[in-house]
């Protein structure tokens, strides 16, 4: 797994290492790579967005549908995907950012715990050399691959000495290497006894910044689809964004719990920017008042409908009278009933002269 995390590092490092070339400080790098990642997955965003306001404005006709074809499944999985073709919606498109989102994440993971390769570029050879050089002055101790820079760094400033081979340039560029943010070292990954067991570190505190970040985006995104009547009208619609809004928050404190505290920082820094992200593609795109308009639309329409229906209706009964009226008109000159006793009657005529059987009539209880 640590390869793929590698590989994926590789780009998202050269990015950072541009960054702090221009930018000073390590923290506000990772800021303003997040702010550039994000502006970059913006048009994927919106695409989602797009897709989401598309579902909302074709619910009352998808409704519609499954009500109609609610006991014939392949007649309404046929029906549907007309219906998405002519509205050119596309069901999977709004997971594209989520699965591109993922592997950012896995990368920054390995940009952030791999400094010496993504931010110094220092050969491999080098690292490598550094990495030896580690193991011999900690024999018995073993690092993890993804903690081992991180030691390296921390060795190399508490002894530069016993670090001598890998030349003065090597030496400097490791020593002025600064990935702290107010005072707070971002190589420590936080843990409960900073807090509690008298070990206070301040980089504890991130873990509980992310998930306070991740609570307001739940917060943001539960207004947005309660907002949305088709989303209320959803059963266990309401609980289903009430437990997002809890395992959000929860899951981004355990998260920045597991990791060095860079990588709790990009991912409160990945919350902030969501924020405003969010409220951004509503505001282009609001699946609400799409769903909303929709709706009315789709009211006037069936009620128009109606009209036409009776007027049609009207019309049939009155050539009836006058005895101009065709067989069609007969039928729309009927009532519900009447029209559902006839279908009925002709059903059973043709399975009575089918198969010889004796015609039966229809009677009222046939119809309940």
């Amino acid at each position: 797994m640590f390869d793929i995390f590698g590989i994926l590092g590789v780009p998202l490092g050269w990015v950072m290492w541009q960054i702090s070339r221009v930018i000073d400080s390590y923290a506000l790098a990772l800021f303003v790579f997040t702010v550039l990642i994000n502006v970059l997955l913006f048009p994927l965003n919106l695409k989602q967005q797009k897709s989401s306001a598309k579902m909302a404005k074709i619910q009352p006709e998808l409704k519609e549908l499954q009500e109609k074809y609610k006991d014939d499944r392949e007649q309404l999985q046929q029906k549907m995907m007309e219906l998405y073709r002519r509205e050119k919606y596309n069901p999977a498109s709004g997971c594209l950012p989520l699965f591109i989102q993922m592997p950012i994440l896995f990368g920054m993971i390995s940009v952030i715990y791999s400094p010496l390769t993504h931010l110094l570029r220092l050969p491999q050879s080098t690292v490598s050399l550094a990495q030896d050089i580690l193991a011999r002055l900690y024999v018995g101790q073993t690092f993890r691959g993804l903690d081992v820079q991180l030691a390296v760094i921390s060795a190399i400033n508490e002894n530069p000495n016993a670090f001598y081979a890998i030349g003065p340039n090597a030496l400097s560029a490791v020593s002025a290497l600064d990935m702290t943010f107010l005072g707070i070292d971002l190589t420590v990954v936080p843990n409960p006894d900073m807090l509690f067991g008298g070990a206070w570190n301040p980089v504890v505190l991130i873990p509980f910044l992310s998930g306070a970040s991740a609570l307001v985006v739940s917060l943001i995104m539960m207004r947005f689809t309660a907002a949305n009547p088709n989303n209320a009208a959803m059963p266990g619609g309401a609980a289903s964004m009430k437990m997002m809004m809890y395992v959000m928050p929860v899951f981004s404190v355990m998260f920045a719990f597991s990791v060095a505290g860079g990588v709790g920082l990009y991912w409160l820094y990945a919350n902030i920017v969501s924020i405003g992200r969010t409220l951004l593609v509503n505001k282009i795109y609001n699946p609400a008042e799409m769903a909303r308009k929709a709706k009315e639309e789709f009211d006037q329409r069936k009620e128009q409908e109606k009209q036409e229906r009776q007027k049609e209706k009207a019309e049939a009964k009155k050539r009836v009278k006058e005895g101009t009226s065709t067989e069609a008109d007969k039928e729309k000159a009927m009532s519900a009933k009447e029209l559902a006793r006839k279908k009925l009657a002709e059903a059973r005529q043709r399975d009575a002269e089918k198969y010889g059987e004796e015609y039966v009539e229809v009677t009222d209880a046939d119809l309940r």
